[in-house]
């Protein structure tokens, strides 16, 4: 892996956090942005591939009626699709609302509650 530290200041141009990682995908295309196991083999996501994934989440989103501001939630363990499927959400241009698969019915309702 890459070393993590940052090479450079966000710049202007990166207006969000949406903004940073396409400018980053496109700057570093073939390199692995994540690791994860797969059947107990370790495989690596270029970052253009994630943000292939990410451009067609947020795609989905549209598709399904999904507009600038509305709320989606996203319940999901930590994993590297939680991460694809937050940064499709704020793509769209909603909000993303995560909750723990590990919450209550009563913590889901309160955080639903509110989202707004």
């Amino acid at each position: 892996m890459p070393d993590p530290t940052p090479s450079r200041r966000p710049s202007v141009q990166d207006r969000n956090l949406v903004d940073m990682f396409f400018t980053r995908a496109d700057r570093l295309a073939d390199r692995a942005r994540f690791r994860h196991c797969v059947h107990g083999t370790w495989r690596d996501v270029s970052w253009q591939d994630a943000a292939k994934r990410v451009r067609r989440i947020a795609a989905a989103f549209l598709e399904l009626g999904v507009r600038r501001g509305d709320r989606v939630c996203l319940m999901s363990g930590t994993r590297t699709a939680w991460i694809e499927c937050d940064l499709g959400i704020l793509s769209a241009g909603a909000v993303s609302v995560p909750i723990y698969p590990s919450s209550t019915a009563e913590e889901c309702a309160f955080i639903l509650w509110n989202a707004g």
